[in-house]
């Protein structure tokens, strides 16, 4: 995935703001980044306030699923995310990510993506994560791409 800058201003005020806004909390809903096999597998997160993460997946051949985990802010652009308790994990399973803002390039144009410090992917996604500008109301369906 070819990740880098961009001298577009629209995209640069993009990744300034998304900086800004979003260095102590990723609330709100994300989406697989287009141009990252988004038509094939397909995926919706969204960081509730109240510390759910919802992950609705979408696939040709698995077809449609939703997952629920925890998610915690650490501290500027680092979460907690994990597992739900279960019989073997009392208190779940929690992973560290330290995350940041990039420009990705694709078929389709720029975009300011979401991504793991060091990797293209996002903790259990593969592909970058963008912003869905879905209203509240919307967050009940998941989206189709």
């Amino acid at each position: 995935m070819p990740f880098g800058n961009t001298d577009d201003p629209q995209i640069l005020a993009r990744l300034a703001d998304y900086r800004t806004r979003f260095a102590s909390t990723l609330t709100g809903v994300w989406r697989t980044a287009r141009g990252s096999a988004d038509i094939l597998m397909s995926s919706s997160w969204d960081f509730r306030s109240d510390g759910t993460l919802l992950v609705t997946s979408e696939s040709v051949l698995a077809g449609l699923d939703q997952e629920v985990y925890r998610w915690e802010q650490e501290g500027p652009f680092h979460v907690r995310l994990g597992f739900p308790p279960d019989d073997e994990t009392p208190d779940g399973t929690w992973a560290s990510v330290r995350y940041e803002f990039v420009v990705l390039e694709h078929d389709v144009g720029k975009e300011v993506v979401l991504r793991a410090v060091g990797t293209a992917g996002f903790w259990l996604s593969d592909a970058p994560l963008a912003r869905d500008g879905r209203s509240a109301l919307d967050r009940s369906a998941p989206p189709r791409f």
